[in-house]
């Protein structure tokens, strides 16, 4: 999933002075595509709910054509289900991330069916047929809900769709989950005084946070050959002043317990992303 890193990475990583964070293009990502597509997220809580499937070699064609006849089926019936999909940006694709938003955990009471949504729109036998295409394909899936946090991010709009995404997913040590919320508050202080950085963040969920997912948009990808923006530390120091930025930065860092990051490519081919 990618490189663990010590929490001082996080300065390195979430800076992006000039990048814009879109929550209705949060690619969602966020765990990728969890690039992303918070729609909506500033006017009230929203469930993400993130789905990771890992392909076997070779299965690639035979996956991304899968989705395609998915997302084919989905428009013919008309139904109101959006996706974003992401696959790790490095090395040969092995990984994919289906992000959808949801009102509320009551909607996985009815969650998505793909084989019946094929049924519907070609027929039991065609349906059948893409069904049976997958096999040997999928090694692995997994599923984990979050929970947008608006008041520890800080979204600008934009009208471009990100290239790619960086995701960071931050450990908090036992009972401090209070500290690290108070530092995220505060960093976003910060930022907006200094005007500087964007990112959105998540909590787990269902239960009391333990740990969080911070996700950076990626318009282009030379963007990441030139480090921008302030570091954390420096940027905390210079809204709130030396002594007690230095010390607001010194708690929320010893809050974390793990950071590990993560580089994802947003599949727009692959996706179906709510309507504006």
């Amino acid at each position: 999933m990618g490189d663990s890193s010590q929490p001082d990475d996080v300065a390195r990583i979430a800076k992006n002075g000039d990048t814009s964070m879109n929550w209705k293009v949060f690619a969602l990502a966020m765990l990728a595509c969890f690039a992303t597509t918070v729609a909506n997220a500033q006017d009230g809580p929203q469930n993400i709910n993130v789905v990771t499937i890992k392909i076997n070699p070779g299965g690639q064609a035979a996956f991304e054509a899968f989705m395609t006849k998915y997302r084919e089926a989905v428009e013919k019936n008309e139904d109101d289900r959006t996706w974003l999909v992401s696959t790790n940006a490095i090395g040969p694709v092995t990984q994919y991330t289906i992000s959808s938003l949801m009102p509320s955990f009551a909607a996985l009471d009815n969650p998505p069916n793909p084989i019946a949504s094929m049924i519907q729109a070609f027929g039991e036998e065609e349906a059948m047929a893409i069904s049976a295409s997958l096999q040997g394909i999928v090694a692995e899936t997994n599923g984990r809900a979050w929970i947008a946090r608006p008041d520890l991010s800080r979204p600008i709009e934009s009208d471009d769709t990100p290239v790619g995404v960086t995701v960071i997913f931050i450990d908090i040590n036992p009972g401090a989950a209070s500290v690290f919320e108070t530092y995220g508050k505060q960093l976003v202080e910060a930022s907006n005084k200094m005007d500087d950085g964007n990112w959105a963040m998540a909590t787990g969920a269902p239960g009391a946070p333990s740990d969080y997912l911070v996700t950076i948009p990626i318009f282009k990808w030379a963007d990441l050959d030139t480090p921008q923006g302030m570091p954390l530390r420096e940027r905390m120091i210079a809204a709130f002043g030396e002594r007690n930025g230095a010390k607001m930065y010194a708690q929320g860092v010893a809050s974390i317990e793990n950071i590990t990051t993560s580089l994802l490519r947003t599949r727009p081919d692959l996706s179906r992303p709510p309507p504006e």
